[in-house]
């Protein structure tokens, strides 16, 4: 990461002698790794002399802009230019893919709506990559199509917030590497999925189990709890280091968070986690002790009226499918549980694909093709 690091000063620096000078120091916004949320609308936008556009403020190839300093929800307005047809592909923060699709020529230009949630740090809390401050986008595709691009706070939105581990939380950027081998986790993926009237919140921290999640004194549950409001959801995927959780205390933690997220009027998801690459028959997978997860989640979830994605049901059934060696494609080289940017990708579309076969409401708010 050291040539990222080296890049990210210059391009701070280059930044604010752009923005200053393009905003009078007010909002930017352009385009580089974040979690988002996307809609299509063909609209006519105004010239790139509009003062909000601030596309001159991106530089590189491919494109990255660093934009506001400060923490919040952003609403990202992107405009392609009349006549474009071709792939768009736009990251934010630390890695989230916010949107990817192949457009169609049409007689208007068409503006790409999405949310990015920015915090500090941006992704992973104990990686050692903590990422750049405030808002920053990077557009890896047609970034040559588009002639407008403003970024403003969103002052109405809902909240997808994303509980879990390894698996699930926003890795570390890793641009050093090819994408094959870049830890990723599937919550860097699911913002693309979804549109803007929803913002992906990614609180998952690797190496953690539901102790740190727990609502009576849990430190991470607090900061979720701040920000949740009625209709909000909520996606929960905790097992992998449960390794010394009891079964009634994993059956009492989860419980209790569907509870709390009730509560405020929000909506809960469990997810099973994927399984481990080893071989092992579903049976034998996340057991640990009296803790079966897979059973646990369940009753849980049947117990308490609430959807479950079965993630490590289905990932075995496919993996079985296709052989352990193919899928081992899917996951870092010699490691068995952390998927790569494929992997990741791939896992989000089975839980995106899962909650559509069960009708669940929260994907009222996907991004239409």
């Amino acid at each position: 990461m050291a040539n990222f690091s080296v890049r990210y000063q210059w391009f701070v620096h280059s930044r604010r002698f752009l923005n200053a000078a393009l905003l009078g120091a007010s909002l930017v916004s352009c385009a580089g790794d974040s979690s988002l949320v996307l809609d299509e609308l063909p609209v006519t936008m105004p010239d790139n002399s509009n003062e909000n556009n601030v596309l001159a403020t991106c530089i590189g190839e491919p494109l990255e802009c660093f934009l506001s300093d400060d923490v919040g929800v952003y609403r990202i307005t992107m405009s392609v230019a009349d006549g474009y047809s071709g792939p768009i592909e736009v990251f934010a923060e630390s890695r989230r893919l916010m949107f990817e699709a192949n457009l169609k020529s049409e007689n208007s230009p068409k503006t790409l709506s999405f949310l990015v949630d920015v915090r500090d740090p941006e992704g992973d809390p104990f990686q050692n990559d903590i990422g750049i401050p405030g808002l920053n986008l990077r557009i890896t595709q047609g970034a040559s199509a588009l002639s407008f691009l403003s970024a403003e706070p969103s002052l109405s939105h809902k909240n997808l917030f994303l509980i879990g581990d390894s698996t699930v939380t926003d890795q570390s950027p890793q641009l050093d590497r090819d994408a094959v081998s870049r830890y990723s986790g599937w919550g860097q993926f699911i913002p693309s999925h979804f549109n803007d009237e929803i913002v992906v919140a990614n609180y998952a921290v690797s190496g953690e189990g539901t102790y740190l999640f727990r609502p009576n004194g849990g430190d991470r549950w607090g900061e979720i709890s701040a920000r949740m409001q009625a209709q909000d959801w909520v996606m929960i995927q905790l097992g992998h280091n449960d390794k010394q959780t009891s079964a009634s205390q994993y059956r009492s933690r989860i419980t209790n968070m569907i509870t709390a997220i009730k509560e405020k009027g929000a909506n809960a998801i469990l997810i099973s986690p994927m399984i481990r690459n080893t071989g092992v028959v579903l049976s034998s997978q996340h057991i640990w002790g009296d803790l079966n997860i897979r059973a646990e989640l369940i009753n849980i979830a049947q117990s308490n009226d609430v959807p479950l994605v079965d993630l490590m049901k289905l990932s075995h059934d496919w993996a079985s499918s296709i052989g352990q060696s193919a899928a081992q494609t899917y996951f870092v080289a010699g490691d068995k549980t952390h998927s790569n940017e494929k992997g990741a990708r791939f896992f989000a579309q089975m839980i995106i694909d899962t909650l559509a076969q069960e009708d669940v409401k929260l994907l009222d708010y996907k991004r239409l093709p």
